[in-house]
């Protein structure tokens, strides 16, 4: 289906904000500018100073198990956020490129301080636009497709702010110390069954 630009202007006038931006999304979907994207994925589990006990050689284990799974899956990030912990402390972040899937652990619990940290720090000659913003927020990978929570169901995660407002959220009932690349399988087949609305609602007023 091809969307003419006077057509997407009168549709989105009549909708609210929030659901504009969804329909924007929907709109590049459609005309192919993200069909063949990889899948996009945030992790949400653990406390900082659990992470913290983790040593190198374990993470980098982690991390290479982690991103087999995704690669297989058609995953083009995983990023995992704590779900508390690291108070006035600055987080650090860890980074793998593993095979061409890039695995990111950030030690961000705050993700209201997060957006202000990248306003605070956006560059003087650089116009802020939802798109730029969220780039500076999500990296070059594009919009978040999946958020899964770990250990905490039915808990939204303060780490995310951005990315909850139109990724597909899943819950994993597992502990923090057993997530691993059986459990990126997991998290993709489910949002493979998902019907994916970007922010709308569907015929019966369902969020």
């Amino acid at each position: 289906m091809r969307f003419g630009h006077n057509v997407v202007v009168a549709l989105e006038s009549s909708l609210p904000a929030a659901l504009r931006r969804g329909m924007r999304r929907l709109v590049r979907r459609a005309k192919g500018d993200g069909s063949s994207r990889s899948i996009q994925v945030v992790v949400c589990g653990g406390t900082v100073d659990a992470w913290r006990l983790r040593s190198d050689e374990r993470w980098n284990d982690w991390a290479t198990d982690v991103a087999g799974a995704a690669r297989r899956e058609g995953i083009g990030s995983v990023t995992v956020y704590p779900l508390s912990g690291g108070g006035d402390t600055p987080p650090s972040t860890r980074r793998w490129n593993v095979e061409g899937v890039a695995v990111s652990v950030i030690e961000q619990s705050d993700g209201r301080r997060r957006v202000a940290d990248v306003i605070d720090a956006w560059p003087s000659g650089l116009t802020m636009t939802e798109e730029t913003l969220g780039r500076a927020l999500v990296g070059s990978g594009g919009d978040t497709d999946v958020v899964a929570v770990i250990g905490a169901p039915g808990r939204l995660p303060t780490a995310l702010v951005w990315e909850l407002a139109y990724a597909e959220l899943v819950d994993l009932s597992v502990e923090w110390e057993e997530f691993n690349g059986d459990h990126v399988s997991a998290i993709v087949h489910d949002f493979r069954t998902r019907n994916r609305r970007f922010g709308g609602v569907d015929g019966h007023g369902a969020p």
